[in-house]
C-alpha cells in the first residue's frame, strides 16, 4: 500500500464495500505508515467484494488484500460487533 494513502483514499477505494471504519497501522516511535491497513466491513458481501481487489492497483502499488485475524480482546466479555476485518 502506498505510503501516502490516507484513511480517505482506502474508504474510497473500497466504496462499493460497505467499509464501516479504516485503520493505517503507524510506527510507534516515528508515527510513519508502515505500508498496511486494516478495514471493517459492515457485511460479509462487503468483505467478499474486497477480496476481489486482491493483487490490483491502488495508487501505483500492487495491493494484498486477506482476512485478519480478529484483534485480542483486552477483557473476557464476548465481542458484539458484527463487523469483519481485512489486511490491506
Amino acid at each position: 500500500m502506498s505510503f501516502d494513502a490516507t484513511e480517505g483514499d482506502i474508504s474510497d477505494f473500497f466504496s462499493g464495500c460497505s467499509v464501516t471504519s479504516v485503520r493505517i497501522v503507524e510506527d510507534k516511535l516515528e508515527r510513519k505508515p508502515k505500508g498496511f491497513a486494516y478495514a471493517e466491513f459492515a457485511s460479509l458481501e462487503g468483505l467478499k467484494k474486497a477480496l476481489d481487489f486482491n493483487n490490483t492497483q491502488f495508487q501505483g502499488r500492487n495491493l494484498r488484500v486477506s482476512v485478519a485475524d480478529p484483534r485480542k480482546q483486552q477483557s473476557l466479555q464476548p465481542r458484539t460487533s458484527r463487523f469483519l476485518h481485512t489486511h490491506l
